[in-house]
């Protein structure tokens, strides 16, 4: 088969298999395979994983896209990566183009299905087989030993008075050292029956975050508090705005800032300490062994590293807690006076945890982008100096200053390919891009602060003459604060450049202004925007 014949992938199908793999309820992966002078397979490149992919290997699954399993996995043992290219180009070579294996990935047994869904795209499913075992001998509670020799395992050998020295940005680095010196292979074909003997708690573990489940954090506090665990505490972490994010990014953004919360809580723990997602958006963290001071030490270097991945929305969670001093409590009793301090709490900071989503969504922006705060000043401040000549009122000034941050938050939505692509864009390329307003939109309906400038986000790139979009809108339908931030915007972008621009001189940016009133902008505003531009020599205050 020549290089003309190949399936060729449209964009949709591109992304069902993407969705496909990303929702997939078992750990799976999708691999383009690379293919010699003979048609021999003689390497993957990887395209898409999911959570539960990335938990088997430990690696933040973003180290892993793009690159080679050669590369990545032949640097630790060569053999194995030899063993699983002539496992496939048998599989490639049969009628059915498929197989299942049992195989050892990093120590733990899995039954492994291959599957090419087309010459160009292989999908990996891999099923814990420990899993069925223990679903089948503990349907009604996990027995103590197994808890307690779960948690010891999963402890780290250093200190119990905080977290390790190592990095989780450094954590691929680390296995694939420790690997290379022990020879380990990671990944090996096993033959006949897989040896089970291991219990593996694989099966209450979230998939999505790799943490421990609500059902074992429940036996493990019960046996904590049956076994006279004191001082014991509690502490529940609520995500705030976790709906408002799924519904105006879309349930990945979601997800992934489950997992980066899920690990900073792994990293910022004690050894001794347990970690668990208690349900959609909350995490129950036992720590034995600490008093109320240490919880609250505990808590507060938390919130710092959230903040440190979250930017400034600092309240990205809502911590409560419970703790059993000197007297036995029931495990019941810690979670209702947990849940209790988070009631309280969210009462307090329910206004404040919405303007820390605000700066959450400009920080995703600013992250994507070319749009910085320093664009976002320059915009108010001209957009301040156009309204007051105006006299346009106050609530118009305070919703032009907003508009002036978040009139592209609808990019966050848009494909870092295309939103950051130095030419020229397609056609189809252009469509996508041209529906940032739209995003930006429905993101802003979501928040209730911003409701008030989501209709001005939406009209930002309509055209005085009607030739803008999305609704084509012409003259005064389009409203004033859309005219505004529209001009000011491009002279903005022309005088600072882009990838797919140079940046212009004051004049020629002026110059180009004064051709486009009255066909892309408001001729009146453009007249009195141009006026102040050219007398200018310091913006007001």
């Amino acid at each position: 088969m020549d290089d003309s014949s190949q399936t060729r992938h449209t964009d949709e199908e591109t992304n069902l298999i993407q969705n496909l793999v990303e929702r997939f309820p078992m750990s799976c992966a999708c691999f383009e395979p690379v293919f010699d002078t003979q048609r021999t397979i003689d390497d993957f490149i990887i395209l898409y994983a999911n959570a539960g992919f990335e938990s088997i290997l430990g690696i933040n699954k973003k180290i892993l896209i793009g690159k080679t399993v050669a590369a990545f996995f032949g640097a630790m043992n060569g053999e194995c990566v030899r063993d699983l290219l002539k496992l496939i180009n048998d599989m490639f070579h049969s009628a059915n183009q498929t197989c299942e294996v049992k195989a050892r990935v990093l120590g733990r047994v899995y039954k492994v299905s291959f599957l090419f869904i087309s010459d160009a795209r292989l999908l990996l499913v891999f099923e814990d087989i420990n899993a069925k075992f223990f679903r089948r001998n503990y349907q009604r509670a996990i027995p103590r030993d197994v808890i307690a020799a779960s948690i010891a395992k999963g402890q780290s050998p250093e200190s119990a008075d905080g977290p390790g020295d190592t990095e989780q940005a450094f954590g691929a680095q680390v296995r694939s050292e420790a690997m290379m010196v022990e020879s380990l292979k990671p990944i090996e074909i096993l033959q006949g029956t897989a040896d089970l003997s291991e219990p593996y708690d694989a099966v209450f573990r979230d998939s999505l975050t790799g943490l421990y489940d609500r059902g074992f954090a429940m036996e493990a506090l019960r046996m904590y508090v049956d076994t006279g665990t004191l001082p014991l505490s509690v502490v529940l972490g609520d995500v705030n705005g976790l709906k408002t994010i799924n519904e105006s990014i879309g349930f990945q953004a979601g997800d992934d800032i489950l997992v980066q919360i899920a690990r900073v809580l792994s990293d910022n723990c004690r050894a001794d300490d347990v970690v668990t997602r208690w349900n959609d958006g909350e995490y129950l963290l036992l720590l034995p062994n600490a008093s109320q001071a240490v919880t609250q030490q505990i808590i507060k270097r938390l919130q710092a590293q959230l903040n440190a991945i979250c930017g400034d929305a600092y309240n990205i969670v809502t911590f409560g807690y419970a703790t059993s001093e000197t007297k036995r409590r029931t495990a019941e009793d810690l979670i209702r006076e947990a849940e209790k301090w988070i009631y309280q709490k969210k009462l307090l900071i329910n206004q404040s945890h919405r303007s820390s989503i605000i700066r959450l969504l400009l920080s995703m922006l600013h992250e994507k982008s070319a749009e910085t705060q320093e664009h976002s000043d320059r915009l108010a401040s001209h957009c301040r100096i156009i309204a007051k000549i105006l006299r346009l009122p106050d609530e118009t000034v305070d919703d032009l200053i907003l508009l002036s941050m978040l009139h592209d938050i609808g990019k966050i939505g848009i494909p870092d390919d295309i939103l950051n692509k130095p030419g020229a864009l397609t056609a189809e390329e252009r469509l996508i891009i041209n529906q940032h307003p739209d995003i930006g939109y429905r993101i802003a309906q979501t928040v209730p602060e911003l409701k008030q400038v989501a209709a001005y986000i939406l009209a930002h790139h309509e055209r005085w003459d009607g030739a803008g979009y999305p609704k084509g809108l012409r003259g005064e339908e389009i409203p004033i604060a859309s005219r505004i931030i529209s001009m000011v915007d491009a002279y903005d972008v022309m005088i600072t450049g882009r990838q797919y621009q140079l940046a212009r001189t004051k004049e020629e940016a002026i110059a180009e202004l004064r051709r486009c009133s009255g066909t892309q902008f408001d001729p009146n505003i453009a007249s009195i925007y141009i006026k102040w531009l050219e007398n200018e020599t310091k913006p007001e205050a």
